[in-house]
């Protein structure tokens, strides 16, 4: 009696996975980071990094790669490997993988003090709830930082709510970007403004520019049109346009050419120390979305 041709089928088709190898299984280590040629060198062996934490480096490995890693005089010297995630799954762990935990938050406010003595200063401004009560850091970024001086002050804030792990790094970066720049950057070093935003959505800018060895004409440019999805640009105009030097109105022009618009202070001389600029911007926010007072900040 011949065979049932589904029977046979199966027959076939398990004997074809038979003679497949199987996939070696991966498997996730922890390996102290000894610089970016060490990570150059395992991703040509086929290791995958999943995550730089304060223990290390999170690495996906299969057996091959995992011997290699072995063979290395800085290989962990107790390995236990764990069935790596599939993909697309969770591999932050409890050390949020490239994000700062708090610990590391606190570390990284710290090195900047450390590093920036004149200009940062950390400042504990409270607790947070328990369980663990910890600090409430804020760190105080100012080119007399030590003095309380009388004038104006921003505040940044991040963090507001768990998980929100973005708003830990932003604040940050920027606080990083300020005190790396401050002195070399004439942008962060010499600018300072103050933009109160009317009832309408009307910005109102005042600028001021601090200026060394400038002859000639001094021009600043605003990036005044950005082109979003589905082809719909944002468009905002710059109107009532003045500008002094030394309490005197000073000639300016204003021209907009494609995305950017210009303004250019001509017969700016070497004995001109300061320009001060004010300005409405049209179009840069869409609805108000408080009643009362305007909202006014100082960067």
């Amino acid at each position: 009696m011949a065979p049932h041709p589904r029977f046979v089928s199966r027959i076939i088709f398990s004997a074809l996975v038979a003679l497949v190898p199987l996939a070696a299984q991966a498997a996730v280590v922890t390996i102290p980071y000894k610089g970016p040629g060490q990570i150059q060198d395992l991703q040509a062996h086929g290791a995958q990094v999943i995550a730089f934490t304060r223990f290390g480096v999170d690495i996906e490995a299969d057996e091959k790669t995992m011997s290699y890693i072995m063979s290395k005089p800085w290989a962990p010297g107790n390995v236990v490997p764990q069935q790596a995630p599939p993909p697309g799954g969770e591999v932050i762990d409890a050390n949020l993988g490239l994000y700062h935990t708090y610990d590391e938050n606190e570390a990284a406010l710290g090195a900047l003090v450390a590093a920036y003595p004149t200009l940062a200063d950390t400042i504990r401004i409270g607790k947070a709830y328990a369980p663990n009560n910890r600090n409430i850091t804020a760190i105080k970024i100012s080119d007399n930082v030590l003095t309380d001086e009388n004038e104006p002050e921003v505040l940044y804030m991040g963090n507001h709510h768990a998980r929100e792990l973005m708003s830990v790094e932003i604040p940050l970066k920027f606080a990083q970007y300020l005190l790396a720049n401050y002195g070399t950057d004439p942008v962060v070093t010499n600018y300072d403004s103050q933009v109160r935003v009317e009832r309408d959505g009307l910005l109102r800018v005042a600028e001021t520019w601090k200026l060394s060895n400038v002859n000639g004409t001094f021009t600043r440019f605003i990036v005044t049109q950005d082109h979003l999805p589905d082809d719909i640009d944002h468009v905002q105009e710059i109107g009532d346009l003045t500008v002094k030097a030394g309490g005197q109105d000073k000639k300016a022009e204003l021209k907009t050419e494609g995305d950017v618009t210009s303004i250019a202070v001509p017969d700016v001389s070497s004995g001109t120390t300061q320009l001060d600029f004010t300005y409405t911007v049209k179009g840069a926010v869409a609805v108000p979305f408080w009643r009362g007072t305007p909202f006014a900040s100082r960067l």
